[in-house]
């Protein structure tokens, strides 16, 4: 199981987008373009149901 598409609004400096992912998905960018945001997003939805999701690692 993968997942295939992520929809974000209003997280970040995304306002509404669909992310089309396959099984091997690598995200590239200039800076400032929002690859950390969507990193925090995958983070937030596999393991903030745990309550184990801290982006700084330092909590």
């Amino acid at each position: 199981m993968y997942i295939s598409k992520v929809h974000i609004e209003n997280f970040g400096n995304f306002s509404t987008i669909d992310i089309p992912l396959k099984p091997f998905t690598i995200i590239v960018g200039k800076n400032d373009t929002g690859k950390s945001n969507f990193v925090d997003v995958l983070n937030i939805l596999l393991y903030n149901s745990k309550g184990n999701y801290c982006r700084n690692k330092r909590c």
